[in-house]
């Protein structure tokens, strides 16, 4: 059996549970007044997916633009704000605190610690944080790492580092590109070699879990980009790839939503665990 070789993870709704809480109706209405952009006219969540984040999640995501500037970019469009007006201020002001308050949310779930620590450890082993993502979430997935003792590097940034380090971040928004796009995993493939013939493990939601409101997480959309993002990074790996969903079921046996992350999360550790073991002859 082929030795366990990289580890992908996906960001939002998967490492992050925090970062989809945080789209919530309750909690999106929250942050929506206390940033200052339902004082201008942001006022439903309805009004937030379709109109402002809809139109440009592509842009967003697949170039370097950033989230904070695409929402601005929008807004102005949608109320016709004029850039010499104190009204542009007042916009760029609600937009950079509602951005600051989105990724300090996008927090790592403590319970992931145990794996990646250990994953951390084995010099054999790379990680891959693979996520389709605004701009600004390379860094943030970067520090939040950091702030478990692990060092990571954005994929791009691969060739001229001194010291290669095992987590990197592959970020749609640095590489132009979605995951279920067969060329994102080509990149990945040519920064980090020899990924074929050796197993590659992909820990992904697929968009499952993410806010009901959020186009990303419509149940057909989710199907066809895991069918998609599967093919597409075995085409690159071949047969060696596995893949553990984390889909997030809610049931009365599971006691709510935290407890089923918390079983679902101690059966990934464990299931990369007894790969780990088996790897090392155990």
């Amino acid at each position: 059996m082929a030795a366990v070789h990289t580890v992908i993870f996906d960001y939002s709704g998967t490492l992050s549970l925090d970062a989809v809480t945080f789209g919530r109706s309750e909690r999106l209405m929250v942050e929506l007044a206390a940033s200052g952009l339902a004082g201008l006219g942001v006022q439903s969540t309805d009004f937030f997916w379709n109109e402002i984040v809809g139109p440009t999640w592509h842009e967003g995501s697949t170039t370097s633009i950033g989230y904070r500037r695409v929402l601005e970019k929008r807004l102005q469009e949608l109320f016709h704000i004029s850039p010499d007006s104190k009204s542009h201020g007042v916009m760029k002001s609600a937009v950079s605190r509602f951005v600051a308050r989105y990724f300090e949310s996008c927090r790592i779930d403590p319970r992931w610690l145990p794996l990646l620590s250990r994953l951390n450890e084995d010099p054999a082993i790379k990680v891959v944080i693979a996520t389709d993502h605004y701009r600004e979430a390379t860094n943030t997935i970067i520090k939040e790492l950091a702030g478990l003792h692990i060092g990571a590097s954005a994929l791009n940034d691969v060739e001229s580092l001194c010291m290669i380090p095992t987590f990197f971040v592959a970020n749609s928004a640095d590489l132009g590109v979605y995951k279920h796009d067969r060329r994102f995993w080509e990149i990945v493939a040519s920064k980090l070699s020899d990924v074929k013939e050796k197993r590659v493990i992909l820990i992904d939601d697929f968009g499952h879990n993410e806010a009901s409101g959020a186009r990303y997480g419509i149940s057909h959309i989710i199907k066809k980009r895991e069918k998609d993002t599967t093919a597409a990074l075995e085409s690159v790996v071949g047969s060696s790839l596995v893949v553990l969903p984390f889909l997030l079921t809610v049931t009365d046996a599971c006691c709510g939503e935290d407890k089923a992350a918390d079983m679902l999360i101690g059966t990934i550790i464990e299931q990369i665990n007894g790969m780990h073991r088996t790897r090392h002859g155990a």
